[in-house]
């Protein structure tokens, strides 16, 4: 058998070796370099549009430049407005001169925690605050509406959220609550100076009235009987506590069957609401979103009061600026007593207890 290719043979394998050369030279190398220049195209396209924008910005250049310069001075115009930081001691400066200058009685002052409501995205560091203080207080018609009228020039970042007001005609005095709100601009890098506490362990039934002493003096000497005498409480701990940082029951719950709680390191909402009259008394109260009872929340639980009807706000010092934990209370008393809240141990500085509204007759003494 002959293996000589014969001259046919050799020019068809010529012709299959030419097109398969010239199929690798067009999709190894002529559509490669066909993609790169599309590619190359396109890019340039992009690149004339930009230049093109360039040259137009550059033509401007004085007019966003000068644009710049007023957008600064504007800026630091607005900035100046807002006190840098929050005093507590200017704004009691300033309710204490209202005192002065109108003659109402401000009964209670609650500052509470302040509240980031802005960051601003083209200064570093720069928050916008919120200082919300609730003012209880005691006047006639007249000193009322001067100490209105005061509140709404304290400064222009000073606005009053909300007012309550009851008249007693008998004695001719106005009697509520008035919500403030300050509006500050803080650096977040400024670090307030850490203080270190010394806090008690704890005590093994917290609603036993008879466990419950005082460790610090009080001005509210009237209403120290709380202290070992009340209907509800509320124990307000430190976030690093052993305990639940918020709890709420019934005076000598030792089973705790009435009683709940929050672990949340922040504001938590608590709501007291007592019904009822001649005797026949209800009680119902809200933790976050935590009721009791657990069903038929709206009705309650029937409630026996002692001779005074009684809410003991066990709170404590703050430990640190990590420590977060505050309760906002919503006071309801719907009932033919007074309700006497006692508010012992609270923290100074920050207090962790405010009552965001009171609705009926209720005295708070801290």
């Amino acid at each position: 058998m002959s293996m000589e290719i014969s001259d046919r043979d050799k020019t068809l394998l010529y012709i299959i070796a030419s097109i398969m050369i010239l199929a690798a030279a067009y999709f190894f190398g002529y559509k490669n370099f066909m993609d790169q220049r599309d590619d190359y195209k396109a890019r340039a396209k992009t690149a004339h549009e930009e230049y093109l924008t360039l040259i137009e910005l550059q033509k401007n250049r004085q007019m966003y430049v000068d644009m710049t310069e007023e957008l600064l001075v504007e800026r630091g115009l607005f900035l100046v407005e807002f006190e840098n930081g929050y005093s507590q001691s200017n704004m009691l400066r300033e309710l204490i001169n209202i005192e002065k200058a109108t003659s109402i009685w401000f009964k209670e002052i609650t500052f509470n925690l302040p509240e980031n409501v802005y960051t601003f995205q083209s200064e570093n560091g720069l928050l916008g605050i919120k200082n919300a203080t609730v003012i209880a207080y005691e006047g006639s018609y007249t000193e009322w509406k001067l100490m209105l009228e005061s509140m709404l020039n304290i400064n222009s970042k000073t606005k009053i959220d909300s007012v309550s007001v009851k008249y007693d005609e008998v004695n001719q005095l106005c009697e509520g609550e008035i919500n403030i709100s300050h509006y500050s601009v803080a650096n977040a890098e400024t670090q307030e100076p850490t203080v270190e506490y010394s806090l008690p362990a704890g005590i093994s039934n917290i609603f036993d009235s008879a466990a419950v002493t005082s460790n610090t003096q009080t001005q509210a000497v009237n209403a120290n009987y709380i202290l070992t005498d009340y209907d509800v409480c509320i124990l307000i701990n430190p976030d690093k506590s052993t305990f639940d940082s918020v709890i709420v029951g019934t005076t000598n719950d030792s089973s705790a069957k009435d009683t709940i709680t929050s672990d949340e390191n922040g504001s938590v909402d608590v709501t007291i609401t007592v019904d009822g009259s001649d005797g026949n008394y209800t009680l119902s109260y809200k933790v976050g979103d935590k009721t009791y009872p657990a069903k038929n929340y709206d009705k309650g639980v029937d409630f026996k009061p002692g001779d005074t009807l009684d809410l003991l706000v066990e709170s404590s010092v703050r430990d640190g600026n990590d420590d977060k934990v505050a309760v906002k209370a919503n006071l309801i008393n719907n009932t033919d007593m007074k309700l006497n809240v006692l508010v012992h141990g609270d923290d100074t500085v920050f207090p962790r207890f405010s009552a965001a509204t009171r609705e009926g007759d209720i005295t708070i003494y801290r």
